[in-house]
């Protein structure tokens, strides 16, 4: 018998209100009670508009999930 296909959906991310709560990216998933503890880097000029920051590098943690935000 053949398994039944798993689908997989996209979580955007977003970043704290410190930095506008711009879009750090997106995470495929399945299940979302499985993203809260995961983590993502991000570099900070990108955050911040700062080319003079783009050496540093900040990792974020996911903290819940609501929909597919």
């Amino acid at each position: 018998m053949a398994k039944a296909a798993i689908k997989k959906r996209w979580c955007r991310l977003i970043a704290p209100a410190l930095f506008q709560q711009r879009e750090l990216g997106e995470t495929p998933f399945i299940d979302a009670a499985t993203l809260p503890g995961k983590t993502i880097t991000a570099n900070l000029a990108i955050l911040t508009d700062e080319m003079r920051r783009q050496n540093t590098e900040v990792t974020f943690l996911i903290e819940k999930a609501e929909g597919d935000t």
